[in-house]
């Protein structure tokens, strides 16, 4: 996924706040805690940015964490539901049955 961020223009008033801090669109760390304390300082700025907590929840869950990754997965798919992004919910949802299955 692509994120991309459209700069204001110079004559744009100050009703234009800046865009919420999120998670690099650059592959994350190679390291599993350095990607990890990564996402967890991005929602500390923006705890309702739902792709980070999909990354979150699937970094964590490589790391054998299923309980953490459940709830950062679940917080996802919230969120994508409110976002109307049902391609998104699907796609977490299949990884939420397959933690599930075990």
């Amino acid at each position: 996924i692509t994120d991309f961020v459209m700069a204001p223009s110079a004559d744009a008033g100050p009703e234009l706040a800046a865009p919420p801090k999120r998670a690099p669109a650059t592959p994350p760390p190679k390291d599993p805690e350095a990607a990890i304390a990564l996402y967890q300082a991005t929602l500390q700025t923006n705890p309702n940015d739902a792709e980070t907590h999909y990354r979150l929840g699937m970094t964590l869950y490589k790391q054998h964490n299923i309980q953490d990754a459940a709830t950062h997965l679940k917080r996802a798919r919230e969120l994508f539901e409110a976002k109307h992004q049902s391609h998104r919910v699907l796609q977490v949802q299949d990884m939420l049955w397959r933690l599930e299955e075990g």
